[in-house]
């Protein structure tokens, strides 16, 4: 489903030139709960943003989906990540103004998915659902605890029915048990959607969940 091949990321800061990906080549198979792990500055935001369509690496190929997708122009990728990405960040971007429900319900206006509004209800309220916010779903951001907020962001990322779920330090503002549940219930989820999942960490209490590990150190991987 993914694969990196050689990839190779340098960004330009004044006189400095950064190494943030030094020749990564991993892949990753459809359903699998990835982790990508390592300290601040290993390269870890850097490989989900060539992943995501977000960043352009300098050197290799980045395949999805059999798709190489350093050949598509500005407006495919935009495609890409509408229909098959979802992201979730730990800083959990959620719309102040907006309740729960209309957080999850933003990105199907994005796509622009042709979808009735029942069905586009169904969706929003099971995902709702399974991730434990019913009684919370007029509730908006400024109302909800940090784990709470999470929790919308996984559901907002899963509402486009995605195949690849991107989640960049998901737990960093969170403490050690609410990250724990986090994982677990994007774990969970993981399995119930059969949703591909990469998420990065610094904790390595939290990979117990994974299916594969890839530890980043200056760029490179280390294992």
């Amino acid at each position: 489903m993914i694969a990196l091949k050689n990839v190779k990321k340098t960004y330009t800061l004044g006189k400095t030139e950064v190494h943030a990906l030094r020749g990564v080549s991993l892949e990753i198979r459809k359903g699998d709960f990835v982790c990508v792990m390592g300290p601040s500055g290993s390269g870890k935001s850097t490989l989900l943003n060539i992943v995501g369509c977000l960043d352009r690496p300098n050197d290799g190929e980045v395949v999805i989906n059999g798709t190489n997708v350093i050949s598509l122009d500005r407006n495919s990728l935009a495609d890409l990540r509408a229909s098959a990405i979802g992201f979730i960040f730990q800083s959990f971007n959620l719309i102040p103004v907006l309740n729960v429900y209309e957080n999850i319900e933003f990105p199907l206006y994005i796509k622009k998915e042709k979808i009735s509004e029942a069905d586009k209800k169904d969706r929003i309220m099971r995902l709702i659902g399974e991730v434990g916010l019913t009684e919370y779903v007029n509730h908006k951001p400024d109302e909800l605890s940090g784990g709470q907020r999470q929790r919308v962001a996984i559901a907002r990322a899963l509402v486009t029915k995605p195949q690849i779920v991107l989640a960049d330090e998901p737990t960093a503002n969170l403490d050690s048990e609410t990250a724990r549940q986090i994982v677990r219930l994007m774990r969970q989820l993981n399995d119930e959607e059969q949703v591909t999942f990469v998420f990065s960490t610094h904790d390595q209490s939290i990979t117990e969940y994974a299916t594969s590990i890839h530890r980043l150190k200056d760029g490179a991987l280390a294992n």
